[in-house]
């Protein structure tokens, strides 16, 4: 989007802090490189590396880089890693890895958080879940008659029906937590019964 915009309204110089605020993968190369070439005048200034890059740079200068452009994707990847990491271990200690649905709120120090029961919210929807239990309201009808009961999503307003219909769909609520396709055991207090959540 940035290379467009400078294309379209003709900018020469391109100022970033580093590499990795330009860039932090090889796809996006190709499309600078070419925009340098293009015309003498075009310049990308990497301010904390001192270096200009421009059509007549120097070998090692384009060398370099890749070279940086190599070294921002690998650290892209390897925070990637850990995060992955970091959410395995908690999902394996049966923590949630991410902000709790609604009913929950979280509770401790960053990176120590666990999702306690939210005693206002969590009323409501239990009654949410019994009401749907019935089978006499669909989940649209179900969103409008717990607007109405004073369920609200986080700005205040209705909570949809694709939103209503994840709640409904999320083991979170019976003490499981489900993450990419598998299901693990939770630390946390359930707020239902399974077998009211199937």
């Amino acid at each position: 989007q940035m290379m467009e915009f400078v294309r379209k309204n003709r900018i020469p110089v391109i100022i970033v802090e580093t590499t990795d605020r330009l860039t932090r993968n090889f796809a996006d190369v190709p499309i600078i490189d070419d925009w340098i070439m293009k015309d003498e005048n075009h310049q990308v200034y990497l301010a904390k590396e001192g270096c200009i890059l421009h059509k007549s740079s120097k070998s090692h200068e384009w060398f370099m880089w890749r070279v940086k452009v190599a070294t921002a994707e690998y650290y892209v990847r390897l925070l990637s890693e850990n995060v992955k990491k970091g959410q395995k271990e908690k999902l394996a200690q049966g923590y949630f890895p991410q902000k709790a649905p609604i009913g929950y709120k979280s509770s401790g120090d960053k990176g120590h958080k666990i999702h306690i029961i939210d005693k206002e919210k969590a009323v409501l929807v239990k009654r949410m879940f019994e009401l749907f239990d019935t089978g006499n309201y669909s989940i649209k009808k179900l969103a409008e008659v717990m607007y109405g009961e004073g369920l609200r999503n986080e700005s205040g307003k209705k909570i949809g029906k694709s939103r209503m219909h994840e709640y409904l769909s999320n083991p979170f609520y019976y003490g499981k937590i489900k993450w990419n396709d598998q299901i693990y055991d939770g630390k946390h207090k359930p707020l239902i019964s399974k077998g009211l959540f199937m």
